[in-house]
């Protein structure tokens, strides 16, 4: 049976339109991909849409003195935009020579038809990813906004190579994946081996495919904390809806309770969840709460008070 949706148009070639560059170049091989890509099959021109990771980065790139060139062509679209501002920028998104930029909210669900044949004509509507999905599903989604119903359109990548440290991938990999080096690559966290990859996109989509899982696992172990924590909160409610002082008690001193005796030192974890930290905040909360659980058995199995120690 045929898709109700077209044959599918788009043109992405892995080899050649994925490009990871440092923080010094990023913006402006953003900036010549546009420029690249606005240029049809013929004289016409084509329109762009750029998609980025959050607000801020969009905000940066708008501002930088990469887009000066273009930025008369250019305007961009976020959340905050009222709802008629919205759709007259994605009307406007396909027109000839138009260069949008989006957040990626933008990225999923949103139609982007284009009316305009001089961009039917000249290869369709582009668009750029300066960003790795952590979700392929993501990536699907952004890729559709373009080759729409049987219509033609091509899709690339400008992405920065900082940006991939939270996916575990280095600059040396991205170099050695280039020179047809192999990787070393953790199957469990006691083997390792060299792995070799035929494209960039390879490694990308590996690693994306393993960092998913990773927080899949801790997310797991999140919610069964949570549960646990929901329990014992549900006691204690009933507890005291029942008047029960004694079990309400002990539940409001455990929980309080601070050090015994004199401090002879103090430990303080910093925990950044900001920029490509962010989804190791609730690893890293989840493992000082083991590491301090594991030091209470101890101190008890030594005959030391458990409550030697308090965690705030």
């Amino acid at each position: 049976m045929p898709s109700v949706f077209g044959i599918n148009n788009l043109k992405f070639t892995i080899k050649d339109d994925i490009m990871i560059d440092n923080e010094s170049d990023y913006f402006n091989v953003i900036k010549r991909e546009i420029e690249d890509r606005l240029v049809g099959k013929s004289s016409g021109k084509r329109a762009v849409l750029v998609f980025f990771e959050s607000n801020r980065k969009l905000k940066e790139f708008y501002d930088s003195t990469a887009l000066s060139s273009l930025k008369e062509s250019t305007v961009y679209l976020t959340e905050e935009a009222s709802l008629e501002e919205k759709e007259i920028l994605i009307k406007r998104a396909t027109v000839s020579g138009q260069i949008t930029l989006f957040t990626r909210t933008f990225g999923r669900g949103t139609d982007f038809i284009c009316h305009d044949q001089i961009v039917a004509t000249n290869g369709g509507t582009h668009v750029i990813q300066t960003f790795l999905s952590e979700e392929i599903s993501e990536e699907v989604q952004i890729k559709g906004r373009t080759a729409r119903q049987g219509d033609h359109g091509s899709y690339s990548m400008v992405l920065l190579d900082r940006d991939l440290e939270k996916f575990h991938i280095e600059k040396v990999d991205i170099e050695d994946v280039k020179k047809g080096k192999g990787i070393l690559t953790r199957i469990s966290d006691a083997l390792r081996i060299t792995k070799n990859y035929d494209t960039i996109y390879d490694l990308l989509n590996e690693r994306r495919i393993d960092l998913f899982k990773t927080q899949y696992d801790m997310n797991t172990k999140y919610v069964e904390h949570a549960r646990e924590k929901h329990k014992i909160a549900k006691t204690f409610l009933s507890n005291l809806i029942s008047g029960k002082i004694d079990s309400v008690k002990t539940f409001l001193i455990e929980e309080n309770k601070g050090a015994e005796g004199s401090y002879t030192s103090r430990t303080v974890c910093l925990m950044d969840a900001t920029g490509s930290m962010y989804y190791l905040l609730h690893k890293c909360k989840n493992t000082v709460d083991i590491m301090f659980k594991r030091a209470s058995a101890i101190l008890k199995e030594q005959n030391i008070k458990s409550d030697s120690f308090q965690l705030q």
